[in-house]
């Protein structure tokens, strides 16, 4: 099985629009079936709550949040990754969708499957695996295209 994780600042939704998005909320479903969808923030629990109320994703990840401000850890301390390892008991196969390179560095100590999304930059970094401009892009593409991790 594999865990796709998200973070939730400007990877879930863009800057300055916390709003309704049908077709992502669709392909979300869609990867849920493929494997377990989790949230790893360094929000606040209230404020991620109540961001994924807006969004209209608090269904799709049910219980399988992790906000920093409970464990008093944040991204990208190995700290917190750790943290979040331990709390869903992560073994491998593990996506992980970010906006912030320093966060994926990290992840990559893990040896996650890094996955930027990012509208500005060009050229990815060696320990970013998948560039997309658009979260809508980087989903659809691990629902149609990649049935298997490396």
């Amino acid at each position: 099985m594999t865990n796709f994780v998200f973070d939730l600042d400007d990877t879930l939704y863009k800057k300055g629009d916390v709003s309704y998005n049908k077709y992502l909320n669709l392909e979300l479903k869609k990867l849920k079936l493929k494997g377990k969808l989790l949230i790893f923030s360094n929000n606040s629990r209230s404020n991620g709550v109540k961001l994924l109320k807006k969004l209209k994703m608090i269904t799709i990840f049910n219980k399988n949040t992790f906000y920093s401000s409970d464990v008093h850890l944040h991204k990208p301390s190995i700290m917190a990754y750790r943290s979040f390892i331990d709390k869903f008991n992560l073994k491998r196969n593990t996506v992980f969708f970010e906006n912030s390179l320093h966060n994926l560095r990290t992840a990559k100590q893990f040896n996650w499957t890094t996955v930027l999304i990012n509208s500005t930059i060009i050229k990815k970094p060696a320990y970013v695996d998948y560039l997309f401009t658009s979260i809508e892009d980087g989903v659809n593409f691990f629902v149609k295209y990649k049935s298997s991790l490396k």
